[in-house]
């Protein structure tokens, strides 16, 4: 397989030659990037000159950067190495009106262009001595993304990143915290662009909600990044923006039911160089309460159960992260960050069972009282570095990144079962006790370096190489209690070791451009994986030896007037985890049991979008179409044994589709109440043989979601509220219930925005309630859990420095665009 990445090299490296001999294109460009734009930003209304404004310089073409500074100390700007062209400024100062300037032209005989004075207007009126400043748009739409500005959230204060994914477009959360992404659960999770160490929700749950800026949703990713993850890539921003000096941010958190919380970062930058430290504590119980009904039937008999449970789940985790950024020169800059932290999960649930057969030789029902306690405990280190450089002001540069994570990860099952009477009343005090451990130590090594080479002023060249090694091996010992010898004894039967390591080298190339108002990128990424799972006591071996293709194709087209259309494709796989291939029993209670299977295949997905969007007076209405296709699709599915235990693995099907739209307004009637609306409606499709049984089902699902916040200038109060609901839906044995919530949220600022108490609550209205059926030719199953609600947190949350949100005034609705010359 070597052959093939050796020829995808030299195709790129071709390419890259021709790009850099192609012209005099980036020549001439080079040659003539000796423009020059000044000006002195002043207050409109005294005249005073506002040092540290940010001024950006794009491209009227295709709005593209092309640079930028700050202000100094008297207001004055100057902007150097500027190309021919035409351009327009975005100027933007904390309390003030975002500037626009547009039209600005940079020729051979106007080499140097002098703005002048550029006045600024306040954004914010003086009353009673609160300043009230502009808040951030909630959305913003990227040719390949859509970004959803999360800071100023309040209902989601004193949660994670879970509950602040609760009010994003399309997300949803279930009942039990889970996040899909359009759907799908298989989603990619990036901290500030990079993996994290923990993926899925497990991950989410490890980051605060003060701590994030912003959530990115790259549903239609591009070549650049990895195919994996069938729904896409949610990149959680962390807040890093600091100012010269010393700044910090701590909350404080306590919510109803044991729920606890703090976390802080602390920041020292200077002219060339920032070091920052943060950490973070969380301790949080959730309790909870459910039904379950089941039906096996084998033979001619029919077994049942029927019980009710109650127990809960307890999160613990602390994080320690730090991190030192510096210039090595003014085209170089070195990024070096550290990371260790700890997650601990428990899971508590106490079942009162009721079982009987039908037809049955004995009339009497049979009555037992079991606990089941499941733990999972992650360690880990991260390190990671990042260094950039330029090779001219231009956006030609190359980017090194390495990263590496060490996890060290025990999960445990124990499952304890009494014989009562019918009142639940103990009557063996001898219990059935059986007992799984998973001892796991893993290693994830990535390589990565990412080429962009701009060729003229509306045409970019990317490539890059990323090399990702993993290594995992777990140690799976399967025990039951002997009450003679009064200890666990293992069973070799069930007991395994297994040593997986998978390799994946990949290559990427990408081109983008502009045709008039038509903006396009093309990509298409190679991999290679080499993957091998050794299984060493029952000396089994599962590889994959294979070369994958992903193109990729983003389409922007710029209508005028505020309306933009968006499209986009991309091919992406979901590769079989760990949890989904080791054949090992965890038990969830002593008739359900959870298990690998080491025989299954990658799935592949053609992902589809359409998009248009229309901004008005700093609001906007969009409406989205998409369609995915899967084949070989991965699923959850359900046999039964012949000891009448029900057995979850996961299996390859044939295929699924879903097509679909979204629909999404942002409203600001007045500046202090703003509406968002959005919903989601798409017809999903399943078709294969699960259990020797085929399969084929459709139905259409649909969810819906508000928010509005109501912002009081007279105290700087802040009103939210927002609720949700998620249609019912099906799966390849059954189908879930839908269910709504709403929550409702109160932030008062003090102190001139130093210190800042929220309270929220969430499940206010309707309830975190779980419900599916199960169906097989030899199964029926109901099950009901519904979590405690509603939920209240307070936050405290203090500022020092003036660390706040309003100072990455970025993209805010309170606006002034002008043409040069006004």
């Amino acid at each position: 397989m070597s052959r093939y990445i050796a020829v995808f090299m030299i195709i790129i490296a071709s390419l890259t030659t021709a790009y850099g001999q192609r012209g005099s294109g980036m020549g001439n460009r080079q040659m003539n990037a000796n423009g020059i734009i000044t000006g002195q930003i002043i207050d409109g209304k005294t005249s005073s000159p506002l040092p540290s404004a940010t001024v950006i310089l794009y491209s009227m073409r295709d709005s593209s950067q092309v640079t930028g500074g700050i202000a100094d100390q008297q207001g004055n700007f100057k902007l150097e190495k500027v190309p021919y062209g035409k351009f327009y400024i975005d100027i933007k100062f904390i309390g003030f009106k975002r500037k626009i300037v547009q039209n600005i032209m940079v020729t051979p005989k106007n080499k140097v262009v002098d703005m002048g004075q550029v006045k600024l207007n306040q954004s914010a009126e003086q009353s009673q001595g609160v300043e009230v400043t502009a808040e951030r748009e909630r959305i913003e739409f990227k040719m390949d993304r859509k970004i959803v500005n999360v800071a100023n959230d309040i209902s989601a204060k004193g949660g994670t990143a879970v509950q602040a994914l609760e009010n994003v477009p399309s997300v949803t959360v279930d009942v039990d915290g889970n996040v899909s992404l359009r759907g799908s659960e298989n989603f990619t999770l990036f901290v500030n662009g990079r993996p994290s160490p923990i993926q899925g929700t497990d991950g989410l749950e490890q980051i605060p909600s003060e701590m994030i800026n912003n959530i990115e949703l790259i549903t239609n990713p591009s070549a650049k990044y990895d195919p994996d993850g069938m729904a896409g890539i949610i990149n959680v921003v962390l807040k890093d923006d600091f100012e010269a000096g010393v700044n910090g941010i701590a909350n404080v958190k306590i919510g109803t039911r044991d729920k606890y919380g703090v976390d802080g970062v602390f920041n020292y930058r200077a002219k060339s160089w920032n070091a920052f430290i943060g950490g973070d504590w969380r301790d949080d119980r959730y309790h909870g309460e459910g039904l379950v009904y089941r039906e096996t039937f084998l033979t001619d008999t029919t077994n049942y159960q029927d019980a009710d449970m109650d127990g809960g789940h307890n999160r613990k985790s602390w994080s320690v992260k730090g991190g030192v950024g510096f210039d090595i020169s003014d085209m170089t800059n070195m990024t070096l960050e550290m990371s260790t932290g700890s997650h601990d999960f428990e899971r508590i649930r106490r079942n009162r069972l009721e079982v009987w057969s039908s037809p049955s030789v004995e009339t009497e029902h049979e009555y037992e009282l079991s606990k089941a306690i499941g733990t999972r405990t992650r360690d880990y280190v991260s390190g990671n570095f990042d260094l950039l450089h330029k090779f001219d002001d231009l956006g030609h540069q190359i980017n090194i990144t390495g990263y590496l994570s060490m996890r060290d990860a025990s999960d445990g099952d124990d499952q304890i079962n009494y014989i009562t009477d019918q009142n639940f009343i103990i009557s063996d005090d001898n219990p059935e006790m059986i007992r799984s451990t998973e001892d796991e130590e893993t290693r994830d090594i990535r390589l990565k370096a990412d080429y962009v080479y701009p060729v003229d002023e509306d045409s970019k060249f990317e490539a890059g190489y990323q090399a990702r090694l993993d290594h995992d091996q777990e140690d799976y010992i399967f025990s039951e209690w002997d009450s003679d010898v009064s200890d666990w004894v293992k069973s070799d039967a069930f007991s395994n070791y297994m040593d997986f390591t998978r390799n994946i080298h990949s290559l990427y190339a990408m081109w983008g451009s502009m045709f008039g108002n038509l903006g396009y990128q093309l990509g298409l990424r190679g991999e290679y994986t080499y993957r091998l799972m050794d299984l060493t006591e029952t000396n089994e071996e599962y590889k994959i030896d294979r070369v994958d293709f992903f193109p990729t194709l983003h389409m922007s087209f710029d209508m005028g007037d505020g309306l933009q259309a968006l499209g986009g494709y991309s091919r992406r796989i979901r590769r079989p985890r760990g949890h989904d291939l080791e054949p090992f029993l965890m038990y969830m209670d002593q008739y359900t049991v959870r298990q690998g299977n080491p025989d299954l295949e990658p799935e592949y997905t053609d992902s589809y979008e359409l998009g248009i969007q229309k901004n008005f007076n700093g609001s906007f209405i969009s409406l989205e179409g998409y369609y995915r296709h899967t084949k070989n699709k991965i699923d959850r599915v359900a046999n039964v044994r012949e000891d009448e235990v029900v057995v979850f693995t996961s299996e390859n099907l044939n295929e699924d589709r879903s097509i679909g739209a979204e629909a999404m307004i942002n409203y600001m009637p007045m500046k202090m109440l703003n509406l968002n609306l959005s919903g989601n409606f798409y017809h999903y499709e399943i078709e294969g043989d699960i259990v020797e049984s085929d399969v084929e089902t459709s139905t259409e699902v649909w969810d819906a979601r508000f928010m509005a916040t109501y912002m009081l200038m007279s105290t700087g109060t802040k009103f939210q509220i927002n609720g949700f609901y998620r249609g019912p839906s099906i799966t390849s044995q059954g189908e879930r219930k839908g269910f709504f919530m709403m929550g409702a949220a109160i932030n008062q600022d003090l102190f001139n925005r130093k210190l800042s108490i929220s309270l929220n609550s969430r499940g206010l209205i309707g309830s975190f309630k779980h419900e599916n059926t199960h169906m097989t030719e030899y199964m029926y199953s109901h099950n009901i859990f519904e979590r405690e609600s509603p939920v209240v947190n307070l936050t405290l949350t203090y500022r020092f420095n003036d660390y706040n949100d309003s100072k990455r005034n970025s993209g805010n609705g309170d606006t002034e665009v002008v043409d040069f010359g006004y």
